[in-house]
């Protein structure tokens, strides 16, 4: 089951004298679901001279491929997803009053999962069901004709993933002057690009705009391997990993998903990442450390050491790609919505360390949402100049266009939105962990429980959060089979400040399982733990502290289900390949609680399971962390 979508671009009907379309930019709809979409050779009676191209959220193609770029592109958005936009872009496109107007043609073919067992099953109950394939995977809506002109930025209606026009123009500037630069070791000052902003502001967004506008640059200028290094330091929300990471990642296919789709699950090996048609698997981690929290305010001075450590390995891996002729890599930097007080301190110290030569700082209106930024460097390379680019934020930004006076648009990233998406910053964090050990996104929505004749799955609402009233996760947990792990095999890592103020366990810290205490092990039973390696190859250092968490390479997350004690076992449920499991030898507790969607089985369970302190910490079950108040105003009289 395929469509056709059909753009034609007549420059001499556009209010313009000079009948001239110059770096223009036209929403001509949206599209969700799965798909492909392949752009169709164009005909000879169009403008094949000009620059045109189809951008689908910051990546662009374009009929006249150079051979290293393909023409099509996978698009997978579930229904929680809000749709994504699909724009033409044309650079300096005239015509002449009696030229045949542009016509750029895009096939939409729909995709089917083949481990979906509901196909057969309707096929065979429903008599009128004369194809296996009949129903469209995807909704694509066009814009009204009399809504597409240059410079529309959004279509009617909510759901809808809206890029500011603001965003377009400043991302083209940066992309073109971090890229069409020299290939060399000094130049690479303008290729780190760095994103900041409070909560809320579509830090997210921006983040996957501008790693498919620069992979789209990079292609376009021929610029050796096609790549995009993400150095992601939001530990809370990352882009590409499960919570409690920071990490260094490689991307070579566009990001058109959330991080729920596109997060490594398994290493980088056998990832659940299938869309891609040359099966290449993306992203690639690099180099990872495992925090074991959600914010860097639970240790900053051991946060900034990770980020510098793992900013040496995106110069090493530079100078690799340089020296082989790979040509450019451009760096972006995720941060957190932290900006205020100790955590301005902490963002300034990152700055100081990446020595960007661009910062894209998203600020709002309100107080809470904004700071400043120092626009120069005061370091040893003070004689380069940072440019600092100011963007409005998603949140104050009220877009109005015909006919729909009374829309407002909010961004998918923020979490106290009042529209289509209010599913809390934890929501999502429980639903990237859900996905994460369950092996991926595509495998945990496959999924199912037989209830009578109906077929239930898991589902993500966008208010409620995960919704699985079967109990699915929970069952699926307690059916998998986990490795067993000898004490003297690993060495032990106690969740940090989980034992301050017992002088006799100190020892505990670093030490073989064999030796470790009874409360060490109660730490860490029942508790999401890091997988980490010594020696790992990566040219990580590993720190010497005594306590706290160590500076080793991560594979990923493992949950602690049992410790036999008498034989001396740990029994851990991971989603990590094996042949990553082989190499570690550590295992680093942390704060990241463990959600009760995997542990609760409901009815079919005889008793409730063991949780560690951290997990229990949760307003589900009537606790949550103290939080100060200073920041409140005294009432007045």
């Amino acid at each position: 089951r395929c469509q056709i979508l059909t753009v034609t671009l007549s420059p001499t009907a556009a209010n313009n004298s000079n009948s001239q379309l110059t770096n223009a930019s036209i929403l001509v709809g949206t599209i969700s679901g799965k798909a492909k979409l392949e752009l169709l050779p164009q005909s000879t009676e169009s403008q094949s001279s000009s620059s045109i191209w189809l951008d689908i959220f910051g990546y662009r193609i374009s009929c006249n491929t150079s051979g290293k770029k393909d023409n099509s592109i996978i698009i997978d958005r579930p229904d929680w997803m809000n749709s994504i936009p699909l724009t033409v872009i044309t650079d300096n496109f005239t015509a002449e009053n009696n030229a045949s107007p542009f016509v750029l043609r895009a096939k939409l073919h729909s995709i089917h999962d083949e481990n979906d067992t509901t196909t057969p099953s309707a096929a065979s109950s429903n008599e009128n069901y004369y194809s296996a394939y009949a129903e469209e995977t995807y909704n694509i809506k066009a814009l009204p004709p009399n809504h597409i002109y240059p410079g529309n930025y959004t279509v009617g209606g909510s759901g809808v993933t809206t890029i500011l026009e603001q965003w377009k123009t400043t991302l083209d500037t940066v992309a073109k002057k971090s890229l069409n630069e020299e290939t060399d070791a000094s130049s690479s000052h303008n290729r780190k690009i760095l994103i900041c902003g409070a909560k809320g502001c579509g830090k997210s967004t921006m983040l996957r705009y501008a790693t498919n506008r620069m992979l789209s640059e990079q292609i376009e200028t021929e610029s050796g391997s096609a790549d995009v290094a993400i150095l992601d330091l939001d530990c809370g929300q990352p882009e590409l990993s499960v919570p409690g990471l920071i990490t260094l990642s490689l991307v070579s296919k566009p990001l058109l998903s959330d991080p729920p789709m596109h997060m490594v699950c398994s290493g980088g090996i056998d990832s659940d990442d299938k869309n891609n048609d040359d099966g290449k698997i993306s992203p690639l981690q690099e180099a990872s450390f495992f925090f074991g929290d959600i914010t860097s305010k639970a240790d900053p001075d051991k946060f900034i050491e990770m980020a510098n450590l793992l900013l040496q390995r995106y110069n090493n891996l530079k100078t690799e790609r340089i020296e082989n002729g790979k040509g450019n890599l451009p760096l972006l930097i995720n941060t957190d919505g932290w900006v205020k007080g100790f955590g301005y301190e902490i963002l300034c110290a990152i700055i100081e360390a990446a020595d960007p030569g661009n910062i894209i700082q998203m600020l709002g209106s309100t107080r809470t949402k904004s700071f400043d930024l120092p626009s120069q460097n005061t370091g040893a390379d003070a004689s380069q100049n940072r440019h600092v680019h100011v963007v409005q934020s998603f949140d104050e930004c009220m877009i109005v266009i015909p006919h729909d006076n009374n829309r407002s648009y909010r961004s998918m990233d923020s979490s106290n939105s009042t529209g289509p998406l209010q599913a809390s910053a934890s929501d999502h964090r429980k639903h990237r962990l859900c996905a994460y050990f369950m092996g991926g996104y595509n495998k945990m929505i496959r999924k199912r429980i037989r209830l009578g004749n109906q077929s239930e799955t898991i589902t993500f609402h966008r208010e409620k959060g995960i919704v699985d009233p079967n109990n699915i996760l929970g069952l699926t947990m307690a059916s998998m089979p986990p490795y067993a792990v000898p004490f003297q095999a690993v060495s032990l890592y106690s969740p940090p400040g989980f034992l301050d103020g017992i002088a006799e366990v100190e020892p505990a810290y670093g030490t073989q399982g064999d030796f470790a205490s009874e409360d060490a092990l109660d730490a860490l039973n029942g508790s999401i733990v890091g997988l980490c390696c010594r020696g790992d190859g990566k040219d990580l250092d590993r720190s010497q502290n005594n306590s706290g968490v160590p500076n080793l390479h991560c594979v990923g997350l493992g949950i602690i289900r049992s410790i036999d004690r008498e034989r001396k076992l740990f029994f851990v449920l991971t989603p990590v390949h094996p042949s990553l499991l082989s190499s570690v030898t550590v295992f680093v507790g942390g704060s990241i609680g463990l959600p009760l969607e995997l542990v609760f089985r409901g009815t079919n369970a005889d008793s409730f399971p063991f949780l560690s302190e951290h997990s229990l910490a949760t307003p589900s079950l009537g606790g949550d962390v103290m939080k100060s108040r200073n920041h409140g105003g005294r009432k007045k009289n």
